[in-house]
């Protein structure tokens, strides 16, 4: 049942949407590539898949099917072109704002129901006793954050002279969301 993991990005998105007062621009479903959407705003949410295994109920032959998922969510702040000698000072106070961020972030998503019964409700197929029945929990953030460059190939950007440092990002995991239901016998 791999549509339980779209299920709970797109949860997850709009639990950030929502409880963040974001638009369609400065959150979304993204691949987890390091790299600013064109189209974003000056910060940036994006939610993207951290994993999908077996949980410990599994039964591969038949019964149930038992997953556990995972997210990952970046967030971004575009830096704009900074002298060198402001970079530090710059980037203190961008740190400060990514932080308060994925604070915000770990505090709508971290042991919170929500998004699990918002995913549960997007698969159609579920019976009464099946669905998302564990939350997502804080495991993990980026040590520091890290430096966003332009892109060397970018043709905008290739003869531009300053600071090649886009953004900065900072992204935090979260795992144990336990997906249970029954497996379905094939006509």
């Amino acid at each position: 049942m791999i549509e339980a993991e779209t299920a709970l990005l797109e949860a997850v998105r709009d639990t950030l949407r929502t409880k963040l007062k974001l638009n369609e621009s400065q959150c979304d479903v993204e691949l987890d590539d390091e790299t600013v959407p064109a189209i974003s705003s000056a910060k940036h949410f994006s939610v993207s898949s951290a994993g999908l295994v077996a949980g410990k109920h599994h039964a591969r032959s038949g019964g149930a099917i038992d997953l556990l998922l995972s997210v990952r969510v970046v967030v971004y702040h575009r830096m704009g072109d900074v002298p060198r000698d402001r970079r530090r000072s710059v980037l203190l106070e961008r740190t400060r704002g990514l932080n308060a961020d994925l604070t915000a972030v770990m505090d709508a998503i971290d042991f919170r129901y929500e998004p699990m019964n918002l995913a549960t409700s997007n698969i159609s197929t579920l019976g009464s006793r099946e669905g998302f029945l564990e939350p997502l929990k804080f495991d993990s953030a980026d040590t520091k954050p890290q430096p966003v460059f332009k892109d060397p190939y970018d043709a905008a950007s290739s003869t531009a002279k300053g600071d090649p440092t886009l953004a900065i990002r900072r992204g935090v995991k979260f795992s144990g969301a336990r997906f249970v239901m029954t497996r379905r016998q094939q006509a």
